[in-house]
């Protein structure tokens, strides 16, 4: 069982919180870039991989997202459980890079027609997690 962990618990609150936010405009701009995407999946949970340009922890190197809990692919933006991402080019279907890069991750490429469920398969992890921090 996991140990009660309140600064834990408050970063999945506030994420939970902004879910049904879109970013900010100031927020999107100032977020780092995940370019050459793709939607992963990993056991129960679905992620981002791809090229991060300016991560304020991991720099520009080639990254997988926490839990993505919301996103919108055309308006160019995602926020996962610790940021919000810019989202520049995703990759096609058939690029080679998925197929290298979820080796590397340990990820799976999933469909992007399967977000809505994976979203909401996500939030509901993290509800969960929540409530056993808490309880």
């Amino acid at each position: 069982m996991a140990k009660k962990n309140p600064a834990e618990a408050k970063r999945l609150e506030t994420a939970l919180s902004l879910v049904d936010q879109a970013p900010s405009a100031e927020e999107i701009a100032a977020a780092p870039l995940l370019d050459n995407w793709f939607l992963g999946r990993s056991m129960r949970s679905t992620c981002l991989v791809g090229e991060a340009k300016d991560h304020p922890e991991l720099g520009s190197n080639p990254i997988s997202t926490s839990l993505v809990l919301a996103m919108d692919a055309d308006a160019g933006w995602a926020r996962t459980i610790s940021r919000v991402y810019r989202l520049g080019h995703q990759l096609p279907h058939d690029d080679p890079r998925i197929e290298e890069r979820s080796g590397f991750f340990g990820i799976f490429p999933d469909d992007m027609r399967k977000l809505p469920k994976r979203l909401n398969s996500n939030r509901e992890a993290v509800e969960k997690h929540l409530r056993v921090l808490t309880h």
